[in-house]
């Protein structure tokens, strides 16, 4: 008496299983959310007492706490949606952070002296904070320009009422 272990062993598939798993893929693939990993650099609030009062001064800030070697970059996925923008844990998809686009004052690009790459920028004002919060992040796969090309095409459709930007950023 033997026993089957290997490939032969698993069942196979029904069709109707097959046919719900498709589906399920397809509604993920076609839905306008995207996602990028990133390492989220710092957060600066604007305005207050450690000399922080514009994007500018954030990303000097930024600089001289690079080379200093007082980063501590923190790995996320940046979830980009017809109405939010949302920071994820990369492993067990728990939500961080979510941002409505209405909350979005500016998306950017910046290079800071020293680095090869670009870090996108977010500036997120929130109703019930007086001051905005400056976010720097790094993509991991892809360039900070890339994904500030969706963020703002999220952001021109979310204003506009209209979806024509963002797919074409997606592809």
């Amino acid at each position: 008496m033997s026993t089957t272990t290997g490939p032969e062993a698993a069942p196979k598939p029904s069709a109707k299983s097959i046919y719900e798993q498709r589906k399920r893929y397809s509604t993920v693939v076609m839905a306008d959310v995207s996602q990028y990993p990133v390492n989220h650099l710092v957060t600066f609030c604007l305005g207050e007492e450690d000399g922080v009062h514009t994007v500018e001064d954030a990303s000097r800030k930024l600089a001289v706490m690079d080379s200093q070697g007082r980063i501590w970059a923190q790995e996320m996925l940046l979830r980009v949606s017809p109405d939010h923008v949302t920071l994820l844990d990369p492993i067990s998809k728990e939500e961080l952070e979510s941002y409505p686009l209405g909350a979005i004052v500016r998306c950017d690009v910046v290079l800071l002296p020293g680095r090869s790459r670009s870090l996108l920028l977010l500036v997120c004002q929130e109703p019930e904070r007086t001051q905005p919060d400056v976010h720097f992040f790094q993509g991991l796969r892809l360039g900070a320009e890339l994904i500030r090309e969706d963020v703002q095409g999220a952001l021109h459709d979310y204003r506009s009422g209209r979806g024509e930007r963002r797919p074409a950023a997606l592809r």
